[in-house]
Formats: C-alpha cells, sequence, structure tokens
C-alpha cells in the first residue's frame, strides 16, 4: 500500500495558486528588470559626469599654462584672466555635478582647490623687473596642479566607487 502512494503522482493544483505563482513570477522578474535598467542608468550619468570633471580640469590647467606663458612674455597668445574664469566656473559646475551625482567627501576640498586656484589667479600680478614673478608662477602652477589632483581623485572615487583611494595623488 505504501508503495503504490509513493508512486501515485500528486493531484493536480489549483488554478488560482498556479496563476498567483506565474503572477509573482512576472512581477519580480519585472522589478529585477526595472533595478537593472535604474543602475544601469545611474552608472552611466555618473560616468558622464566624471568625464565631463576630467575634461574640465585639464582645459583648465593647460588655460592656466597658457595664462603664465602669456603673462610672464614666453607667447603673446593666451587666455585672459575671464576666459580662466569662465573654465573655473565649468569645473566648478563639473564638480557639483559629480557631487550631486553621488554624495563624496571628495567633492569639498577639490572646491576649495578650485577656490584657491581662482585666488591665485586673482591676486595682483608682480612687477616685471622684480623677481616676485617667479614665486607668483610657482605659487599658480602649484594652485592648478593641486586643482588638478583633486579633481582627478574625486573623479577616480566616484567611477571606482568600490576601489580604495589609498595610495592615490590628490586629496
Amino acid at each position: 500500500d505504501r508503495a503504490c502512494a509513493a508512486i501515485t503522482p500528486d493531484p493536480p493544483a489549483d488554478a488560482w495558486t498556479t496563476g498567483l505563482l506565474a503572477a509573482l513570477n512576472v512581477l519580480i522578474g519585472g522589478l529585477i528588470a526595472l533595478y537593472t535598467a535604474w543602475l544601469t542608468n545611474r552608472s552611466a550619468r555618473r560616468r558622464q559626469a566624471v568625464d565631463a570633471l576630467r575634461a574640465a580640469a585639464q582645459r583648465l590647467v593647460q588655460s592656466v599654462q597658457a595664462f603664465v606663458f602669456t603673462r610672464t612674455g614666453a607667447t603673446r597668445d593666451g587666455p585672459g584672466l575671464a576666459a580662466l574664469l569662465e573654465q573655473i566656473s565649468a569645473v566648478d559646475a563639473a564638480a557639483r555635478r559629480v557631487g550631486a551625482e553621488q554624495v563624496h567627501p571628495n567633492t569639498g576640498p577639490t572646491l576649495g582647490k578650485l577656490a584657491a586656484l581662482s585666488a591665485e589667479l586673482a591676486k595682483p600680478w608682480p612687477d616685471p623687473l622684480g623677481d616676485q614673478v617667479e614665486a607668483h608662477v610657482r605659487s599658480i602652477r602649484t594652485a592648478a596642479s593641486s586643482m588638478h589632483g583633486a579633481a582627478e581623485s574625486l573623479a577616480h572615487a566616484v567611477d571606482r566607487p568600490w576601489r580604495s583611494s589609498r595610495g592615490r595623488g590628490g586629496v
């Protein structure tokens, strides 16, 4: 009797149970697909913001170098202070966009380094015949390099949040 009961198939499930299981499978699959699409979109937006920050910071450093060459007389063509201020605004906006995509503690130091660079550029240019020109140029280049390092550190930290930022340059 027990052997016959063991090989006897189970009675079919109720229709409502089968329908409920099918609906749950569809619902769970839809939620997984929605979450995956959300993560993909978020990652793409974050990557675009990081790329824009890197590009804006690199353009600013190159413009600062050209500005310094123009001011020291090494070349005649170069950006003016107004163009540099526009690029500083672009880096500021890009850093804030990155910070809006993912809150990160490196956002504040990056904006601080940008403000320090702005302050260095806003200082009056020393007398070209004096010996303070080299010190002023060095302080501007140091501020630009520090800002670029901080922006790169922020970009790296947001672009690769699962990796440690220890051992990298910048803040």
